[in-house]
């Protein structure tokens, strides 16, 4: 039977292997007192917003209009969206928004085939700034 020690350094290791293979893939921040995650995950952004789709889809069609990008295409219900832009470099930019609750979304962002963070991470402070956060 293993002790207590033991275990607890095994652990230790174990999420210390797991932290430094998974930094590339996995970058996760919480916005501070807002409640608010963002995790930047294979390429996407995962964002959730304390607000209802349209409010989260109106948002990120002016952060991409902000941005200089050119909208294609923006629509969104009570129960999800998408906003549609490209870059001047022709790299699609794609935001898409599924309800959690009535005054809550789950949005991803993605820049172009294998995802841009820094690109992503200006969209979604942009889109915060819009809902007032």
């Amino acid at each position: 039977m293993m002790n207590s020690t033991t275990r607890f350094l095994g652990l230790c290791a174990l999420l210390g292997a797991s932290v430094t293979t998974l930094g590339g893939c996995l970058a996760v921040a919480a916005a501070a007192g807002t409640g608010v995650g963002v995790a930047y995950v294979m390429g996407d952004l995962e964002v959730t917003f304390d607000a209802a789709p349209p409010a989260v889809a109106e948002a990120g069609k002016g952060a991409l209009e902000e941005l200089g990008v050119t909208v294609i295409s923006s629509a969104s219900t009570s129960v999800d969206g998408e906003v549609v832009g490209r870059t001047a470099q022709d790299k699609k930019i794609t935001i898409k928004i599924k309800a959690l609750g009535e005054n809550s979304s789950k949005s991803s962002i993605r820049v172009g085939t294998f995802g841009d963070e820094a690109v992503s991470m200006s969209v979604y402070e942009k889109m915060k700034a819009r809902l007032g956060g």
